[in-house]
């Protein structure tokens, strides 16, 4: 069933592999990108240590930040 908001939804499922997001206490590097541009890029392969991104949603669902980015 597609989705009328979202009519490419399917589509981008199709492309790439599933992703895992693993917590470690070893340094990472800021990354200019946002949580959703990493996260597309290790679904097709990609690997990086990231302690921080340039996403306010992005923290809200690593758990960096408590405030929920719909709030404000």
């Amino acid at each position: 069933m597609k989705s009328s908001a979202y009519p490419n939804i399917e589509s981008l499922m199709d492309d790439g592999y599933p992703v895992c997001i693993a917590f470690s206490d070893e340094d990472g590097d800021t990354s200019d990108l946002l949580y959703c541009e990493l996260t597309h890029k290790a679904r097709h392969g990609e690997s990086f240590i990231i302690e921080h991104q340039r996403c306010r949603p992005g923290d809200y669902i690593l758990g960096i930040c408590d405030m929920s980015p719909a709030a404000g």
